[in-house]
């Protein structure tokens, strides 16, 4: 609609001060943004064309299973439910009494199914014409929905009424049906034990439920008292699917912990420089921030830097904001080839889509990407959280410290972790004793970095076809390994010529004569480069000198070759 023409004169606008909006360096004023709730979304800094997206998912592609679930809601009206765990701008805190019960992740499905009404109950199936008759086949006295079931029914009732001679409950009035959300606003009422009880009290209902309707109906309500009061124990050994873990799987998972919270972060290769970001967000309407560390293959901290973000939508926007701001630092100073390493898979998979982006941060990404076209070379890595630990601290800084970058002089918070970081580095190992080469396995003993290959390198690991193969015989023939590797193996694969390339043998290892290598430097020969897509890198490879040994006693000898 055409809108009124304007009252305020020339003069009134020359008085103007600040206008409502203006460009500055980097786009429109962060001071309005407060001021104009329609600026939630981030503006592109280069002109883009606007794309078709199918806004009901975050990735922005069409789906029939999407539009399936769209017009269910639509038609249920869930998308005006503001407790529904469909609706993401709704009271999602009340959801935490069902996913933080104490009680076992069978049991909390349970509990999210009979909250959203998704049990398989005949007023259900008779929506999708799986039954002639809704009405309840135990009681016939009103239609089986999930609180019916769990609730109301008679052995439902008969079970509740039994379990408060041993548990404390809540009176029956607050069994009721309030609404849609009734079992949430029930276990917010009460506390953390007795939300335990209430949930294995329906759990057990349900399964009364389904002893009659599908078994024969033995299960008697005595026998469910006596379950239940010797189901209710501390539940802390169980995790998975519910199952009781065996004390040795769990002696074992234990010490497998404990050797990734030794993995650390890993050097790029010489002549290349790694960029690491993160983004620190706590929540929507909360100010983020974004971290970035770039080290070269020694460890040595080129500059460090972290700045505030304006609210982010989710943690997602966050982190790709992060790298795009890490991005930007490392052109601007001039570096050209850099491999980008962060903790947001969805982020690395987003970077390295070649097919156009639909999603809401379609023009972050595209700006990300456009920025890393115009270097020589660059890399798109994923790690794990503990390994990037520096770039979270910097984050988390970035929310009181404000916009920083240090070059010479590193922060407190960060000094540590990169201290840390160098002493794990493969070159700052620089003598590795191996005692039998002939016996020890290259994936599966502790030889090099202090816990096996197999653990560091899984994908790697799945792709050789020689997985039982020992250092002596890398050494001699190279990896065996499959002609076609995923995505992560070659990453894996660059990172164990990095790791092999800056060892060194102590010694020679003990063996027969013909094994008895004299090596200088340990690397791997050209046969274990197969598959691998980085080409651009240095390559070295040792020929090695066998023979007798008391003709060597004294010397370690290398002969230096290939290309």
């Amino acid at each position: 609609m055409p809108r009124p023409i304007a009252s305020a004169s020339l003069a009134d606008r020359e008085d103007e001060k600040e206008p409502a909006l203006s460009l500055d360096r980097e786009g429109w004023m962060s001071s309005k943004w407060g001021e104009m709730g329609d600026l939630d979304l981030a503006l592109p800094q280069q002109e883009q064309a606007d794309r078709v997206a199918w806004h009901y998912e975050t990735n922005g592609l069409f789906s029939v299973k999407s539009a399936y679930r769209l017009a269910y809601s639509l038609k249920h009206q869930l998308r005006d439910c503001t407790s529904s765990s469909t609706n993401t701008d709704g009271d999602r805190s009340l959801w935490n009494c069902v996913w933080k019960a104490e009680v076992p992740p069978k049991v909390r499905v349970f509990g999210w199914r009979l909250a959203t009404d998704t049990l398989a109950t005949k007023n259900n199936k008779f929506k999708r014409n799986l039954e002639v008759c809704s009405r309840c086949s135990i009681c016939g006295v009103a239609e089986e929905d999930a609180y019916h079931a769990a609730a109301k029914c008679t052995k439902a009732v008969g079970l509740r009424h039994a379990m408060r001679a041993h548990w404390k409950l809540p009176k029956e009035h607050h069994f009721m049906k309030s609404g849609k959300d009734w079992l949430l606003l029930l276990l917010n009422q009460v506390d953390a034990i007795t939300k335990a009880r209430i949930l294995l009290l329906f759990w057990r209902s349900w399964h009364l439920r389904n002893d009659i309707v599908h078994e024969q109906g033995k299960e008697s309500i005595a026998t469910s008292v006596s379950f239940l009061l010797s189901y209710n124990q501390p539940h802390e050994p169980c995790e998975g699917n519910g199952k009781i873990l065996h004390p040795d799987y769990l002696q074992a998972n234990t010490q497998s912990s404990q050797t990734r919270k030794t993995a650390a972060w890993s050097a790029p290769p010489v002549d290349w420089l790694k960029l690491n970001t993160d983004a620190s967000f706590i929540g929507i309407g909360q100010p983020s921030g974004a971290g970035a560390i770039v080290r070269d293959h020694r460890g040595v901290v080129l500059f460090a830097a972290c700045s505030p973000m304006v609210s982010c939508d989710d943690a997602e926007e966050a982190e790709a904001k992060a790298a795009l701001r890490g991005i930007k630092l490392m052109k601007d100073m001039g570096y050209t080839r850099i491999i980008l390493e962060l903790d947001c898979a969805r982020a690395v998979t987003a970077l390295r889509a070649t097919h156009i982006d639909r999603s809401k941060l379609w023009a972050t990404y595209d700006e990300a990407k456009s920025l890393l076209k115009d270097l020589d070379d660059h890399q798109i890595l994923h790690t794990r959280r503990e390994n990037n630990r520096v770039a979270d601290a910097l984050a988390r800084t970035a929310r009181s410290a404000g916009s920083c970058i240090w070059r010479d002089h590193l922060p407190d918070v960060i000094q540590d972790f990169v201290t840390q970081d160098m002493n794990l580095l493969p070159g700052s190992i620089t003598k590795v004793t191996v005692v039998d080469g002939c016996s020890t396995s290259f994936w599966l003993d502790k030889w090099l970095l202090g816990e096996p290959l197999v653990t560091r390198f899984p994908a790697l690991f799945s792709h050789s076809t020689r997985r039982h193969a020992t250092v002596a015989m890398v050494v001699e023939t190279g990896l065996d390994l499959q002609p076609r590797l995923t995505s992560t193996a070659e990453d894996e694969l660059w990172l164990v010529r990095c790791i092999i390339d800056d060892s060194t043998l102590a010694s020679c290892w003990l063996g027969p004569a013909r094994h008895r290598l004299f090596l200088d430097t340990l690397v791997l020969l050209a046969g274990s480069l197969k598959g691998s897509r980085a080409s651009t890198p240095p390559r070295r490879v040792g020929m090695y000198l066998l023979g007798p040994p008391d003709r060597f006693e004294d010397h370690d000898f290398c002969i230096p070759g290939g290309y």
